[in-house]
């Protein structure tokens, strides 16, 4: 059944899907000192990171025990052909998730700081757990198989760095 919508945590989470521009500013050369020699070289440029935060929403869902629940993933405006399907079954204590991904392009697009994807489980209270990397195979499918405590909770991915 579908809860209250996550907006405060998933504005934290979808930063990670979101352009990081490098730049450097301009700033008075400040110095440093190496150890070996322990000369002193100035420092030209100060690296400066500009961050546009974007928010989305996603459901909840409660989970009952002892049901399977299937949920579908759809791409967002940084991937809008990325799609995928999960599973999640409930038994005794904990939940099973199998996710599975297509169309999912290397984090890299994003810059060359993002190496990795993320599956996240946010609860209703805005909690984030990482339930696992995921790692897109050469054909864009990527799949993963977990298992989590939580009983209500909405599923997002996200390129992390």
């Amino acid at each position: 059944m579908p809860s209250a919508y996550l907006r405060s945590a998933l504005l934290t989470f979808v930063l990670a899907l979101v352009s990081i521009s490098l730049g450097f500013a301009q700033q008075e050369p400040t110095t440093t000192t190496t150890p070996s020699s322990q000369e002193a070289t100035p420092m030209v440029q100060t690296p400066v990171y500009r961050v546009q935060v974007v928010g989305r929403t996603t459901r909840a869902l409660n989970y009952r025990h002892r049901s399977t629940t299937n949920i579908e993933f759809q791409g967002t405006k940084l991937d809008p052909n990325g799609k995928g399907k999960a599973k999640v079954e409930s038994s005794t204590g904990r939940l099973h998730v199998s996710v599975e991904l297509e169309n999912l392009p290397k984090p890299s697009i994003y810059g060359p700081e993002y190496l990795t994807c993320v599956l996240w489980a946010i609860t209703p209270e805005g909690r984030a757990s990482n339930l696992g990397e995921i790692v897109p195979k050469k054909d864009g499918k990527a799949e993963l198989s977990v298992t989590t405590d939580l009983q209500a909770f909405g599923l997002i991915l996200t390129a992390e760095p």
